[in-house]
């Protein structure tokens, strides 16, 4: 594969769109576990305030350190894995809170 290609496709990879799932949270209650693209932390809370647009409370949330260097050409890329988050929405009543 041509490296401008590949590069390409690393691009792509990292700025990929946020993804939400809801699941049962650790105290039982509804969460969602939210995931995106390594270089777009910004489009999680995107995705957080659309799936609670009067709040949340993170449960759980992790930026991914982890990183895989490949070289290309002269130099190096550089590719980490995606970020997520695990949230609570909040109720109507603690929204002003």
């Amino acid at each position: 594969m041509k490296p401008i290609k590949l590069i390409l496709l690393i691009a792509i990879a990292l700025t990929g769109c946020a993804t939400s799932e809801q699941i049962q949270g650790p105290n039982g209650s509804t969460s969602y576990f939210i995931k995106c693209g390594s270089a777009v932390i910004e489009k999680c809370y995107k995705e957080a305030a659309k799936v609670c647009p009067n709040g949340y409370t993170f449960a759980d949330r992790q930026t991914n350190p982890n990183a895989i260097i490949m070289p290309s050409g002269n130099g190096y890329l550089m590719a980490r894995g995606p970020n997520s988050m695990l949230i609570e929405c909040k109720p109507l009543d603690n929204a002003a809170k």
